[in-house]
């Protein structure tokens, strides 16, 4: 027995439903009127709270089912950063903007000053494996063998085990003067258990 193929493996679903029925809204809206939203279909009344939830919260043109939603919500005490996570922070906003505009060739002091912050302050292992490559190569800050291989290994002791290599690596260029302060530092990395980490100077 043998399976054979559909002819139509294409068919039709319900988002490609709710797909033209928004653009037939949209198409259909007077000039002069603003354009309904495209999640007011009535497939909507039936989705689970968190999904309307999420709707509410990320569409950019909101339901008029949102109001009542929000309503309830209040009604029964419910905080919309339980179920998305707390509204980002300005200086979360900044770092995230960092990391995917920042060059790490063209970084001001201000930036610098802000990943020391974020590694030091807020204990990001990102902003840590940063310093440590910053720290490594010299840009922005002054070539610091050993300042690179602490601040790799801090983000390693914070879980970011892929910078191993890395350390290594920075071992390797450390002179014997640097490697006693760094051997200490190696000590201090084998110590914690149970995912302790050493604070941080």
């Amino acid at each position: 027995m043998s399976i054979k193929p559909d002819k139509n493996p294409i068919r039709p679903s319900i988002g490609i439903g709710i797909l033209l029925w928004a653009l037939a809204t949209s198409a259909s809206a007077s000039a002069d009127g603003p354009v309904p939203s495209p999640w007011e279909h009535s497939l909507w009344e039936n989705a689970s709270p968190v999904m309307q939830s999420y709707v509410c919260h990320y569409a950019d043109r909101a339901p008029s089912w949102c109001e009542r939603l929000q309503a309830a919500a209040k009604t029964y005490g419910i905080d919309e950063a339980e179920v998305f996570g707390p509204v980002a922070s300005p200086d979360d906003l900044r770092w995230l903007d960092l990391l995917e505009n920042g060059d790490p060739r063209d970084l001001s002091r201000d930036d610098i000053a802000f990943i020391h912050q974020r590694a030091k302050v807020g204990k990001d292992p990102q902003a840590m494996e940063i310093l440590g490559y910053l720290y490594s190569q010299g840009l922005g800050v002054e070539r610091d063998f050993a300042e690179s291989y602490l601040w790799y290994g801090q983000a390693l002791l914070a879980g970011e085990h892929h910078v191993r290599e890395n350390m290594d690596a920075v071992w390797t260029l450390l002179v014997h003067s640097d490697r006693v302060k760094a051997d200490q530092l190696a000590r201090q990395f084998s110590l914690p258990e149970n995912g302790q980490n050493p604070a941080i100077k």
